[in-house]
């Protein structure tokens, strides 16, 4: 099992997460990290974010690049749009399974501690552009 270990790096990551106003990436983390102490690694942060999702202290959010945006899961009961064209996550404000769970309930007597939902998509501005590219006449190779 992982260590719960109060490191002074832990520690860092944590206060980040904390005052995160959306889930950040590895890469945003280390980042902001780095701002604290100079001499963080990026695996550090790799090797605490891992970590921290297996004991369930943080949700990852995976895009759709593969790419991991990570928030503490006493923040987690948020739900997110997922862009796959530039891979933004868009909160989406209210639970779209808020009533499901009593039902699940009412009807199975299965009780629903936790649950996350990702929709993927393409938000308007890629929409946009991806509709632009489609309206444009596609040049054909010339025949010589």
């Amino acid at each position: 099992m992982a260590s719960t270990r109060n490191t002074k790096q832990k520690k860092i990551i944590l206060s980040i997460l904390e005052h995160a106003e959306r889930p950040l990436s590895a890469g945003e983390i280390h980042a902001l990290a780095l701002q604290s102490c100079p001499s963080m690694a990026v695996t550090t942060v790799y090797r605490n974010l891992e970590a921290m999702a297996d004991r369930h202290e943080v949700v990852c959010h995976r895009l759709s690049d593969n790419q991991v945006s990570y928030e503490l899961s006493r923040n987690a009961h948020s739900h997110y749009l997922v862009c796959l064209g530039c891979n933004r996550l868009i909160p989406l404000h209210q639970c779209p399974l808020h009533g499901l769970e009593q039902k699940v309930l009412e009807e199975t007597g299965f009780q629903v501690s936790s649950h996350h939902v990702e929709l993927f998509g393409y938000c308007a501005k890629c929409r946009a552009q991806k509709e632009k590219i489609d309206r444009t006449p596609h040049s054909s190779p010339k025949n010589d």
